[in-house]
């Protein structure tokens, strides 16, 4: 009967620590997409801006096609 009780006390340990895990997951990979966002844009826009400078219609094409 001591047992039983203490296997249950185990599973719902088990239970909440992987919910805890998924939810931490979840918020690292939100995170790391808001971290990771603005830095593609901004290469992208550094990538766009070059294109302009240089006037160069086939690199900003070659451009439009990678990002899409």
């Amino acid at each position: 009967r001591k047992l039983k009780c203490r296997k249950i006390s185990m599973n719902s340990i088990v239970i909440t620590s992987n919910r805890s895990f998924s939810m931490g997951t979840l918020l690292f990979s939100v995170i790391s997409g808001l971290l990771t966002f603005p830095f593609s844009f901004y290469v992208y826009y550094r990538i766009l801006t070059m294109a302009e400078y240089r006037k160069s219609t086939a690199f900003r094409i070659i451009v439009a096609n990678g990002f899409m």
